[in-house]
């Protein structure tokens, strides 16, 4: 577990810039379906996007017992933190979150992306009782709007290793990633 953040993904191999780290993965759901959630729960495993000029969600709140299962582990990163992004990606007709490494990542460095939220609540200071100020660190649910951008490479052809030789978690289950096979590594531009 990492102090501040809670858990979190660290690469247990290098990832040049450009390749495919780690899916996002989860239960599609519709806006509405998105926003009823949003009413009944809080969840900071959501992550909206458009897609085909639609608001659809992804919504990892279950922890995953089998497939992949770090994608949602992974944490928010300031503008000069961040190392990866999350890109909308269409395999077998179906929008895709996939997160692509956006400079080179050595071992034990932790995996970071902007989420996409300027007003996220943990960024805000709070009034403590001493009358200092702390920073805020409550679930947030994740919003961004991604384009639909395209890999350079067909990601159908992506083999599963297991998430154990590429990535630690601090506090993962053992499961197999979609962690590519080195020898089958994919890119985007």
């Amino acid at each position: 577990m990492f102090s501040f953040t809670g858990r979190g993904v660290v690469a247990k191999t290098t990832f040049e810039r450009g390749e495919f780290l780690l899916q996002y993965s989860g239960s599609l759901k519709s806006a509405e379906e998105a926003n009823t959630l949003e009413d009944v729960s809080s969840s900071s495993f959501r992550y909206s996007f458009q897609y085909k000029k639609k608001e659809l969600c992804i919504d990892a709140t279950a922890e995953p017992t089998s497939g992949p299962t770090l994608g949602r582990l992974v944490n928010h990163g300031d503008r000069h933190e961040v190392n990866c992004k999350m890109k909308v990606v269409e395999v077998n007709n179906a929008p895709t979150l996939c997160l692509f490494a956006i400079k080179d990542i050595l071992v034990g460095q932790e995996l970071l992306y902007d989420y996409g939220i300027s007003d996220l609540p943990w960024k805000s200071k709070v009034l403590t009782k001493a009358g200092s100020t702390e920073l805020e660190h409550p679930s947030v649910t994740v919003n961004a709007n991604v384009a639909n951008e395209e890999v350079s490479n067909d990601l159908n052809s992506l083999t599963p290793i297991n998430s154990r030789n590429k990535f630690s978690s601090t506090n993962a289950k053992s499961s197999v990633a979609d962690a590519v096979n080195p020898d089958n590594r994919k890119r985007w531009k």
